[in-house]
């Protein structure tokens, strides 16, 4: 089955409560997200990607990749729909072997 999806497209579902998403449990395929890769100008724009690079239980690689404005999008969804009594999380930066932060 073969659908296509246009790049700037992204479904987002807000559910309540675990028992409301969807079961993956008998899934055919189960993909481990097992490296992401931060991509700077990663873009035409120059702006970056992430990314994320998939293995499933036969050591087949799967990838997807996301711009910064889908995961900054993803995060104000995740942080409008965050209970008001939990704190936000401080994300450090990752030194590099280069010493500069990604």
């Amino acid at each position: 089955m073969s659908t296509k999806v246009t790049p700037t497209q992204l479904s987002v579902q807000i559910v309540g409560r675990p028992a409301e998403a969807p079961d993956y449990k008998n899934a055919e395929i189960a993909l481990y997200v097992n490296t992401a890769i931060v991509v700077k100008n990663g873009t035409l724009s120059g702006k970056c990607t992430v990314d994320l690079q998939f293995m499933d239980q036969h050591g087949e690689k799967y990838v997807a990749m996301l711009t910064g404005r889908t995961i900054e999008g993803l995060a104000q969804v995740i942080a409008a729909n965050q209970p008001s009594d939990t704190p936000a999380t401080v994300v450090q930066p990752m030194p590099t072997e280069g010493g500069e932060a990604i």
